[in-house]
Protein backbone atom coordinates (compact mmCIF):
# COMPACT_ATOMS: atom_id res chain seq x y z
CA UNK A 1 0.00 0.00 0.00
CA UNK A 2 1.62 3.21 -0.56
CA UNK A 3 1.63 6.18 1.60
CA UNK A 4 -0.07 9.22 0.61
CA UNK A 5 2.32 12.06 0.10
CA UNK A 6 0.99 15.26 1.71
CA UNK A 7 0.14 18.16 -0.60
CA UNK A 8 2.18 21.28 -0.15
CA UNK A 9 -0.84 23.10 2.39
CA UNK A 10 0.43 20.66 4.87
CA UNK A 11 3.76 22.28 4.89
CA UNK A 12 4.76 25.16 7.01
CA UNK A 13 8.29 25.89 5.94
CA UNK A 14 9.96 24.39 8.86
CA UNK A 15 11.90 21.05 7.71
CA UNK A 16 11.59 19.34 11.35
CA UNK A 17 7.42 20.08 11.94
CA UNK A 18 6.79 19.45 8.00
CA UNK A 19 8.51 16.09 8.35
CA UNK A 20 6.44 15.66 11.59
CA UNK A 21 3.17 16.15 9.95
CA UNK A 22 4.49 14.17 7.17
CA UNK A 23 4.22 11.24 9.62
CA UNK A 24 0.76 11.51 10.11
CA UNK A 25 0.03 10.30 7.05
CA UNK A 26 2.18 7.06 7.64
CA UNK A 27 0.36 6.83 10.44
CA UNK A 28 -3.16 6.79 8.50
CA UNK A 29 -1.34 3.78 6.27
CA UNK A 30 -0.50 2.18 9.81
CA UNK A 31 -4.19 2.34 10.87
CA UNK A 32 -5.72 1.14 7.62
CA UNK A 33 -3.06 -2.24 7.88
CA UNK A 34 -5.03 -2.51 11.92
CA UNK A 35 -8.45 -2.36 9.98
CA UNK A 36 -7.09 -5.41 7.77
CA UNK A 37 -5.28 -7.60 10.20
CA UNK A 38 -7.27 -6.76 13.37
CA UNK A 39 -4.22 -7.44 15.40
CA UNK A 40 -4.16 -5.57 19.07
CA UNK A 41 -0.41 -5.46 19.42
CA UNK A 42 -0.70 -2.79 16.13
CA UNK A 43 -2.99 -0.81 18.11
CA UNK A 44 -0.89 -0.44 20.84
CA UNK A 45 1.84 0.71 18.48
CA UNK A 46 -0.27 3.49 16.83
CA UNK A 47 -1.08 4.71 20.50
CA UNK A 48 2.49 4.52 21.63
CA UNK A 49 3.37 6.58 18.60
CA UNK A 50 0.52 9.09 19.39
CA UNK A 51 2.01 9.37 22.77
CA UNK A 52 5.70 10.45 21.69
CA UNK A 53 4.52 12.08 18.63
CA UNK A 54 2.18 14.55 21.39
CA UNK A 55 5.17 14.95 23.33
CA UNK A 56 7.54 15.77 20.80
CA UNK A 57 6.25 17.47 18.17
CA UNK A 58 3.90 20.08 20.57
CA UNK A 59 7.37 20.99 22.35
CA UNK A 60 9.38 21.48 18.78
CA UNK A 61 6.38 23.52 17.76
CA UNK A 62 5.66 25.71 20.97
CA UNK A 63 9.26 26.24 21.26
CA UNK A 64 8.94 27.46 17.60
CA UNK A 65 6.20 30.31 18.63
CA UNK A 66 7.94 31.02 21.66
CA UNK A 67 11.16 32.17 20.35
CA UNK A 68 9.15 34.09 17.60
CA UNK A 69 6.79 35.51 19.78
CA UNK A 70 3.85 34.49 17.97
CA UNK A 71 0.90 35.90 18.86
CA UNK A 72 -1.58 32.53 18.94
CA UNK A 73 0.88 31.08 21.00
CA UNK A 74 -1.92 30.38 23.85
CA UNK A 75 -4.59 29.14 21.89
CA UNK A 76 -2.21 26.67 19.71
CA UNK A 77 -0.82 25.43 23.56
CA UNK A 78 -4.84 25.28 24.41
CA UNK A 79 -5.32 23.10 21.41
CA UNK A 80 -2.15 21.21 22.09
CA UNK A 81 -3.19 20.13 25.04
CA UNK A 82 -6.75 19.18 23.83
CA UNK A 83 -4.77 16.71 22.00
CA UNK A 84 -2.73 15.18 24.82
CA UNK A 85 -5.42 14.40 27.14
CA UNK A 86 -7.66 12.91 24.15
CA UNK A 87 -4.37 10.75 23.71
CA UNK A 88 -4.26 9.69 26.91
CA UNK A 89 -8.32 8.95 26.99
CA UNK A 90 -7.05 6.58 23.97
CA UNK A 91 -4.60 4.88 25.88
CA UNK A 92 -7.14 4.42 29.11
CA UNK A 93 -9.85 3.15 26.16
CA UNK A 94 -7.03 0.38 25.25
CA UNK A 95 -6.25 -0.34 28.67
CA UNK A 96 -9.71 -0.92 29.26
CA UNK A 97 -9.67 -3.67 26.56
CA UNK A 98 -12.37 -1.95 24.38
CA UNK A 99 -13.10 -3.88 21.35
CA UNK A 100 -10.49 -3.04 18.31
CA UNK A 101 -13.10 -1.59 16.24
CA UNK A 102 -14.30 0.59 18.70
CA UNK A 103 -10.67 1.77 19.12
CA UNK A 104 -9.72 2.19 15.77
CA UNK A 105 -12.40 4.60 15.19
CA UNK A 106 -11.28 6.66 18.00
CA UNK A 107 -8.02 6.53 16.81
CA UNK A 108 -9.23 7.83 13.61
CA UNK A 109 -10.93 10.42 14.23
CA UNK A 110 -8.75 11.80 16.72
CA UNK A 111 -6.06 11.65 13.32
CA UNK A 112 -8.65 13.85 11.33
CA UNK A 113 -8.90 15.82 14.30
CA UNK A 114 -5.29 16.45 14.07
CA UNK A 115 -4.95 16.54 10.41
CA UNK A 116 -7.84 19.41 10.49
CA UNK A 117 -5.22 21.09 13.12
CA UNK A 118 -2.38 20.89 10.78
CA UNK A 119 -4.80 22.79 7.98
CA UNK A 120 -6.46 25.20 9.78
CA UNK A 121 -4.16 25.70 12.98
CA UNK A 122 -0.58 25.24 12.52
CA UNK A 123 -1.02 26.68 8.76
CA UNK A 124 -0.66 29.91 11.09
CA UNK A 125 2.86 29.24 11.82
CA UNK A 126 3.94 28.84 8.34
CA UNK A 127 4.94 32.71 8.45
CA UNK A 128 7.53 32.69 11.52
CA UNK A 129 8.40 28.90 10.15
CA UNK A 130 10.28 30.05 7.18
CA UNK A 131 12.18 32.40 9.31
CA UNK A 132 13.90 30.18 11.26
Amino acid sequence: MSIPNPIPHYEVGHETIDSHHKEIFHLISSLDAVIHTNRRENIESIIVFLESYMLEHFEEEEALMKAAGYADYEFHHREHEIFRLRVQELRKFYTSNAPNTHLVFNIRRFVDRLVDHILTVDSGIAGIAHQS
